[in-house]
């Protein structure tokens, strides 16, 4: 090798092994017990909870709500999906509904197929509670009357002012705008409009 360029060399060779690897995400879940335990997760084709396999079970196990009540999946260090057995539409078991924000004010989504395959879909909130509230609906007719969601979505949001008096000041009640308002709610200001969005 050319000794003017070894110390070129070196230099290049060093920054690429020492670049600090990043860490390698992995799926887990929460038990009712509130042991956390890595795992891989298999996802149905057609949806639904997933199954969870350890490094002590040989088989994939199916995620029940009796003694899951939290997973969480990963691809390429981002997160895939992630999912909470709670309360909806007035059940006395719980269910797993996805995730789309997480915070102080837990924001979930439920997207169903009806008649010639039209997609609806379904935002319900939570705060300090595993029984949700619907909230925004793309479906025609919605379990609650819109008033009744905005003055929900008013009272989980009113003890801090500047992001009530943001949802007043907008007076818009879209997903885009709902979103945006949550995520505000659960993070520090200022940030890009929908750029919770990306968090998923």
């Amino acid at each position: 090798m050319n000794k003017n360029l070894y110390p070129i060399f070196l230099i290049i060779f060093t920054a690429i092994f020492t670049v600090p690897a990043k860490a390698q995400q992995h799926d887990f879940v929460i038990t009712n017990n509130g042991d956390t335990v890595q795992c891989k997760l298999k996802f149905a084709f057609f949806g639904g909870a997933p199954s969870y396999q350890t490094d002590t079970l040989g088989e994939f196990i199916k995620i029940k709500s009796d003694k899951i009540r939290y997973f969480r999946s990963f691809k390429d260090g981002k997160t895939r999906r992630a999912a909470k057995a709670v309360y909806i539409n007035g059940s006395k078991k719980r269910r797993f509904i996805d995730i789309v924000q997480e915070g102080e004010i837990m924001m979930y989504k439920m997207v169903q197929t009806g008649y010639n395959y039209v997609q609806t879909t379904t935002w319900y909130a939570a705060k300090g509670t595993d029984t949700l509230t619907e909230l925004k609906t793309s479906a025609i007719l919605a379990t609650t009357s819109r008033k009744s969601r905005k003055e929900f979505l008013k009272d989980i949001l009113k003890d801090k002012p500047e992001i009530y008096d943001k949802y007043v000041a907008d007076d818009s009640f879209s997903f885009a705008a709902i979103g945006d308002l949550i995520y505000l709610y659960n993070t520090t200001p200022p940030i890009k409009r929908s750029a919770w969005k990306l968090e998923y």
